[in-house]
């Protein structure tokens, strides 16, 4: 004789008084799995409830009563959303035999929960026989998240009005420099403030090139030596050639702005010591990435340097400031007067070596 035990959680167990112990045990035991698991369980057949633990009723409110025998809709926010899950999941699961996917049910009270839902078919040869899910409320997950893509869009809005304001400041400085220079006439003094002048131009550029990038952390070698080369070679003169060759290399700022001063200092005494105002030439820059370390080239077909040239030795406060600035990415550097001028320098990348160093 068999007589049916109703559970408090909805689920319906046969219990016949002549049932083999084994069976009996194993009964007890799905019975306990199924209210002790921290997650909700429910079963549908043509997606109509037709057994549900006690979690999923804690979790949406609804009392088994209310739930079994209604369509699964009752849990989901919307018909559409009701439908569009209906679809991917039953393609997914004839497919693969289970499917996870993210979704929102509505509460018995009206609140609305984000929830990972994960189902597989009773029978793979046979969806109408039925689908176990489950169901684990992640609101609580989705909103951490959203506050933290939050705080990293505020984040980003901030930096960039970090770079936009620096290099606006910049941009104010050069001027004033400028209208000094003006004021000093053709003097050593405007010499000097227009180099300073262009100095502060490449760190300039590197906050502008932040500000309109999509990465608001690191510069593309490529685009910046471009534009800076571009910028340094119209200000001298109008007969050079320029060829630029760069590979796309992404640097930080602690990179990308001694790295700036030092083609700016090398490629303006290139300018202003290789070649006659008037004179026609070519300027040669090549930027390529071994591991860690960024290899600048810098060559000229002007008049080169003196065979005994020594940048350690040397007077000039660019160059000094090229050797100390190379020092600081603790690279090196070298000269050669063949034909023109060639500059090789080494430079490392400290954030790419700890990155890959931490990997």
């Amino acid at each position: 004789m068999t007589d049916p035990k109703n559970t408090p959680d909805g689920v319906t167990i046969p219990f016949k008084d002549n049932v083999e112990p084994e069976l009996q045990r194993s009964s007890d035991t799905l019975r306990s799995v199924f209210r002790a698991v921290p997650v909700g369980i429910g079963l549908v057949v043509d997606r109509v409830l037709t057994h549900v633990n006690e979690k999923l009723q804690q979790m949406t409110g609804y009392s088994a009563d209310e739930l079994i025998g209604e369509n699964v809709r009752i849990l989901y926010v919307s018909d559409e959303e009701h439908e569009a899950v209906g679809a991917y999941k039953y393609r997914v699961l004839a497919r693969d035999g289970v499917c996870g996917l993210e979704t929102q049910f509505r509460t018995k009270d009206g609140q609305v929960m984000d929830v990972y839902m994960r189902s597989a078919v009773l029978d793979p040869n046979d969806l109408g026989a039925g689908v176990v899910f489950t169901v684990l409320d992640i609101t609580q997950q989705k909103q951490t998240q959203h506050e933290l893509e939050r705080a990293v869009q505020q984040k980003d809005t901030l930096l960039r009005e970090v770079h936009h304001r620096s290099k606006n400041n910049m941009q104010i400085i050069s001027s004033l420099l400028n209208l000094e220079a003006e004021r000093a006439g053709h003097t050593e003094v405007s010499g000097s403030l227009q180099k300073m002048r262009a100095r502060i131009r490449s760190m300039a550029l590197v906050h502008e090139k932040l500000y309109r990038s999509d990465d608001l952390e690191r510069v593309d070698l490529a685009e910046y030596v471009d534009k800076l080369s571009a910028d340094v070679v119209s200000l001298h003169s109008a007969a050079l050639e320029r060829r630029v060759d760069a590979e796309s290399i992404f640097v930080d700022i602690d990179f990308a702005v001694p790295f700036g001063l030092i083609l700016n200092e090398l490629l303006t005494n290139a300018l202003q010591h290789g070649f006659d105002a008037e004179a026609r030439g070519t300027v040669t820059i090549s930027v390529t990435r071994r591991q860690e370390y960024v290899y600048l080239r810098i060559r000229d077909d002007g008049r080169g340097v003196p065979p005994d040239f020594d940048i350690a030795e040397t007077s000039s406060l660019g160059l000094q400031l090229v050797s100390a600035l190379v020092s600081q990415l603790q690279g090196t550097i070298s000269v050669h007067g063949n034909g023109g001028t060639e500059w090789e320098i080494a430079l490392m990348d400290m954030a790419y070596l700890s990155s890959r160093t931490s990997g």
